[in-house]
């Protein structure tokens, strides 16, 4: 008989592919888990996406509302924070999977709150920065208030 085969999820077998590929990020080829988190879709300029530094962008196409849509999702779009506080009520109410829709500018902050985003941070990671980002993460965790 020959080598064992290992038994795996779909997710598993996802996660095995995705941990070869390498992507482009701000002009650098890095692998697909090292911290580039894809938040602009824009058309690559020279062959490589332009950084935060471009004068000009060519955005892309993406519609991820309408995507969210189309794979079955009841769709709320919002404008504005009473438009989201109005509609979450709506949201926990329906019996299917919803997505709130909200445009930002991933690079306009929040001015004078102090404020931050809880997006955990791998827990496990060789790279330095990002085990930076989980202890600095931990920290923000612990003063975290809630509004809603």
């Amino acid at each position: 008989m020959g080598e064992q085969s290992k038994r795996m999820t779909m997710a598993q077998v996802l996660i095995a592919f995705l941990k070869q590929q390498h992507v482009e990020c701000d002009g650098v080829e890095q692998p697909f888990f090292a911290g580039c988190f894809g938040t602009r879709y824009a058309y690559p300029q020279n062959g490589f996406l332009p950084g935060d530094d471009a004068a000009e962008v060519a955005p892309l196409p993406v519609d991820l509302a309408a995507n969210a849509a189309n794979l079955g999702a009841h769709l709320i779009r919002c404008a504005t924070y009473d438009d989201f506080v109005a509609h979450l009520k709506a949201a926990q109410d329906t019996d299917r999977t919803t997505v709130i829709y909200i445009q930002n500018d991933r690079l306009h902050d929040v001015p004078g709150y102090e404020s931050w985003w809880d997006v955990p941070v791998a827990e496990v990671n060789e790279m330095p920065s990002v085990r930076e980002a989980r202890r600095e993460w931990e920290e923000m965790r612990t003063s975290e208030r809630y509004f809603l």
